[in-house]
């Protein structure tokens, strides 16, 4: 849920015409939001987890390859 969506759900049960309920439905909707601030914040670490990994596997490579040019130019 983005924040526009929060606040749109937050503002149709805070103005409706119905009073009885509305700190009910407001806290649902809060409790909504939070739940998909918490799924996004989970899904952005694994993301961070994978760049970290990615990049890691990225700079082995690299001082590999800067060890091998470096042998084969001793060799030359």
């Amino acid at each position: 849920m983005t924040k526009q969506e929060y606040m749109d759900k937050f503002n149709a049960a805070w103005f409706s015409g119905a009073r009885c309920g509305k700190l009910k439905a407001v806290t649902e909707i809060k409790d909504e939001y939070i739940a998909s601030l918490e799924a996004e914040n989970t899904n952005l670490k694994a993301e961070i987890a994978q760049l970290q990994e990615d990049n890691r596997s990225f700079v082995e490579q690299m001082n590999e390859m800067m060890t091998t040019n470096k042998t084969n130019t001793k060799e030359i």
